[in-house]
């Protein structure tokens, strides 16, 4: 017969995956892009939603033992861009911290729910974008067939916080929210070490 897992062992887990997630995010700005493969299937299990499951993702099930709040910031509206290449339209970018003024906050599962990616006549939303390349190209399975949505979004090309120069979008947004995630697991662990205490 299983058991559950104890709040330690859950927060043993995030602890793993933030490691995972930092190693992953070193090998890709140094050169090693195959690890992006690796690195969005970490996300995956970390944050992301999963169809027909009501679990929480294990960093907002870490954040509830600790009541450590998942804030994470998006450009405001005067610096975002707004303009499509092709067919697609940029989705959100994902911060730690304030960059600009008019930075908007909000919490990380709103964050994930947010659809202002767009293809064509499409929405998907952050959690939706990451699952797709995570699930198409990502290895988190490997699904017959690849979303051409998810091709095209990675022909464009991106600046990224998370990372050291020029990526496509999709890797680019991936070291991001990756730089997010590995930020926010500390802050968890933190809080539960000082609540052990």
């Amino acid at each position: 017969m299983r058991r559950l897992l104890s709040q330690s062992e859950f927060m043993f887990a995030l602890a793993e995956e933030v490691k995972q997630i930092a190693d992953l995010m070193r090998l890709i700005n140094s050169g090693g892009m195959h690890h992006v493969h690796g690195l969005s299937a970490r996300i995956r299990s970390t944050i992301c939603y999963m169809k027909n499951k009501n679990d929480l993702p294990l960093l907002q099930y870490c954040a509830s033992l600790t009541d450590v709040p998942l804030t994470v910031y998006m450009p405001g509206i005067s610096w975002v861009n707004r303009g499509n290449v092709g067919a697609v339209s940029i989705g959100s970018r994902i911060f730690s911290q304030r960059m600009h003024s008019d930075d908007i906050e909000l919490d990380l599962d709103l964050w994930l729910v947010l659809d202002q990616t767009v293809f064509g006549d499409k929405k998907i939303s952050n959690n939706g974008l990451l699952r797709g390349f995570s699930e198409t190209r990502g290895g988190a399975h490997h699904d017959k067939s690849v979303d051409p949505d998810i091709d095209e979004y990675m022909m464009c090309n991106g600046l990224t916080v998370g990372g050291y120069g020029m990526f496509n979008l999709m890797t680019a947004f991936i070291l991001e929210v990756g730089l997010v995630i590995c930020l926010m697991g500390e802050r968890v662990a933190a809080a539960f070490e000082d609540c052990a205490h």
